[in-house]
């Protein structure tokens, strides 16, 4: 039988029939081949057919591959919502946890029928307790940063040690 792709080869001989082949588990284990470390990527690519072993060697090298850019996006991922949660919580002065929705006041009109119902005023910033301060409160205190460090008998903050250029003379 020719080839199609040069009319003039010559028939390639039949291959005699292969008896049953034994399991991979059934065979006995052959001494004069000693396992070696997995063939290189260039190797593979160029490699005209891999044996099952190494397709499964390189399947399991791949998802180890892969399963470490997926667990080192995750954390990275987390660390940026744990950083956002934080500025939200700095940002609005209250936790974001508290939806806490201020019931409407009693002489409140009644939405009419088929008309959607009003969104509950979102609530103000609170200012600092001290007296003239106007700056806002940290999220789930009565103060602002500066004055709860003020208070001597606070024990839950202390000043950060870090010199910023704003202080620098």
């Amino acid at each position: 039988m020719a080839s199609s792709r040069n009319p003039d080869a010559p028939a390639a001989p039949a291959l005699p029939s292969a008896p049953a082949v034994e399991p991979l588990e059934a065979q006995a284990p052959n001494p004069s081949i000693v396992p070696s470390d997995p063939p290189s990527p260039e190797m593979e690519a160029t490699a005209e057919a891999l044996t099952r072993e190494e397709v499964l060697r390189r399947r399991r090298r791949r998802a180890a591959r892969l399963a470490g850019v997926y667990r080192r996006l995750y954390w990275a991922m987390a660390e940026e919502v744990r950083a956002r949660h934080r500025q939200y919580v700095w940002d609005l002065a209250r936790s974001p946890l508290e939806a806490e929705q201020p019931p409407p006041p009693p002489g409140a009109p009644i939405p009419a029928v088929g008309e959607p119902p009003r969104p509950a005023p979102v609530p103000r910033r609170k200012k600092c307790g001290f007296t003239g301060c106007k700056v806002r409160a940290m999220a789930t205190t009565r103060f602002c940063h500066s004055h709860i460090l003020s208070d001597p008998k606070q024990v839950l903050y202390k000043p950060c040690a870090y010199i910023t250029k704003r202080f620098v003379p």
